[in-house]
């Protein structure tokens, strides 16, 4: 997912929960929409409808070998945020 930009990463643990969750800011409301669309191009099922103005579900696979983790991600205005849990390996 190299053609959203900059993103900011963070990465939490509780017990044998593990969740990512990243947030994306731009300039202008044309530039989110942009970066939104390349989740779009990816979501595995339908927009989310009444959520923020734009949502989806996406899976998104960090490295190679690593699993496929569905990921909600939602834009408002100028800004997206998503999050993705699961299970520890």
């Amino acid at each position: 997912m190299t053609a959203i930009g900059p993103v900011a990463v963070g990465y939490y643990r509780e017990g044998d929960k593990r969740w990512r969750a990243f947030a994306i800011a731009r300039s202008d409301v044309d530039g989110a929409k942009e970066a939104m669309r390349g989740f779009k191009l990816k979501a595995v099922g339908s927009a989310l409808k009444s959520v923020e103005d734009d949502a989806v579900v996406t899976m998104i696979q960090e490295s190679g070998d690593g699993p496929r983790v569905p990921f909600v991600v939602a834009r408002k205005g100028l800004s997206s945020a998503a999050s993705g849990m699961r299970s520890s390996r």
